[in-house]
């Protein structure tokens, strides 16, 4: 039996053009991050840590960043740490890896997965690494592993790219690991984790680079029991960071409803870790949109306070103002639409219809209104 965790895409060094006053922090919370794995690692006393690629940035990474990450890889001793160059660190003649830390003696329990040959890692276990040379490619990493024939080891694939399951991707690799006659393959380069025929998966980054990557945040703690056995597959969250979407609707008076919004945020238990994305909705009168700004500013302040990492509020609100002007310049130009809006106002206002009648009109002008504005724009 083995037991490994299963980790990639830290992106170590990463810009964070994206919150330029938070990058710093946003950079320190993924070496946070890489300790936290290492001490996952030895509190389950796997046999080997995996990275599949894009350990870093890019191969221009500051010494300083690569020398923490080394040390900190090095307090997973004496757990071996295995280390595939991708596509932002690919193994080309300015890699990183090039670098004095990945060679012995400094490499210690360190090996950079350097050859697409087959390693020998346990006597019941071989690693098929698929290393990445270049930063784009259309050719498979993994082509060259071999089927398995009379091999009786438990076979683990490592590799970093993309599935065909999506349109034109960057070095793209078979999806059925059976057909390799692999027991597990090991992927990076998707940010999100993933499943695929119960033995490919994607680690997805363990501390997220950006709003939109469901399932990241986690390491993947395999089990094999035997060549041919089934992988038991867990995750384990090891994020630094919480990355929030929030939509909220306003309407009528909004002054409850954005009361409500500061309350929340306010009561954010992580809130110096969390980034949040916040995206105001709904109809208010024109005169509530200093309120809705007000929020804005709030917003902005908390994060320039450090309540919260990073901050970002959009506007998505309409005034019912100028919803009504759409409606009725539609409604003047097609005696049709002037027809139904009209039997629809009368029905929402028959006070002897059912509540629900009236409620499904009011629905059916809103919806009416929000076409209206469409076509304004």
């Amino acid at each position: 039996m083995v037991t490994f965790l299963h980790t990639a895409d830290l992106q170590l060094g990463m810009r964070a053009r994206d919150a330029s006053a938070r990058g710093q922090a946003l950079r320190e919370a993924r070496l946070t991050t890489l300790q936290t794995i290492v001490d996952v690692a030895r509190a389950r006393a796997v046999d080997f840590l995996v990275i599949a690629g894009d350990l870093f940035e890019d191969n221009q990474v500051h010494a300083r960043t690569v020398a923490r990450a080394v040390q900190i890889l090095h307090g997973a001793a004496p757990i071996p740490v295995f280390i595939l160059p991708g596509n932002h660190d690919p193994l080309d003649s300015g890699s990183v890896y090039h670098r004095a830390e990945f060679r012995p003696p400094h490499s210690a329990n360190i090996t950079v997965l350097r050859a697409a040959e087959p390693l020998p890692v346990r006597d019941d276990c071989l690693l098929y690494p698929c290393p990445l040379t270049d930063r784009w490619s259309y050719a498979d990493p993994t082509a060259w592993i071999p089927p398995r024939e009379a091999e009786t080891r438990i076979r683990i694939g490592i590799a970093h790219g993309g599935l065909p399951i999506r349109p034109e991707v960057e070095h793209p690799i078979g999806i059925d690991a059976a057909a390799m006659g692999l027991d597990y393959l090991a992927l990076g380069d998707w940010h999100g984790q993933s499943l695929h025929h119960g033995a490919v998966a994607y680690a997805g980054t363990p501390e997220q680079t950006s709003f939109g990557e469901d399932g990241a945040g986690a390491v993947l703690l395999v089990t094999i029991a035997a060549a041919g056995s089934p992988p038991v597959i867990e995750s384990h969250p090891v994020n630094t960071l919480t990355w929030a979407e929030w939509t909220r609707e306003l309407a009528g008076a909004p002054d409850a409803a954005l009361q409500g919004v500061r309350d929340a945020i306010s009561a954010l238990p992580e809130g110096k870790t969390t980034v949040l994305r916040l995206t105001l909705t709904g109809v208010v009168p024109a005169d509530a949109l200093p309120q809705v700004d007000a929020l804005a500013v709030w917003l902005a302040a908390r994060a320039d306070n450090g309540d919260l990492l990073h901050a970002e509020c959009r506007r998505a609100v309409q005034t019912t103002e100028a919803r009504e002007h759409a409606l009725r310049a539609l409604a003047e130009g097609d005696p049709l639409i002037q027809q139904v809006l009209d039997d629809l106002r009368e029905r929402a206002g028959a006070e002897d219809a059912p509540a629900d009648e009236r409620q499904a009109a009011e629905d059916a002008i809103a919806l009416l209104a929000g076409l209206a504005m469409e076509v304004a724009a």
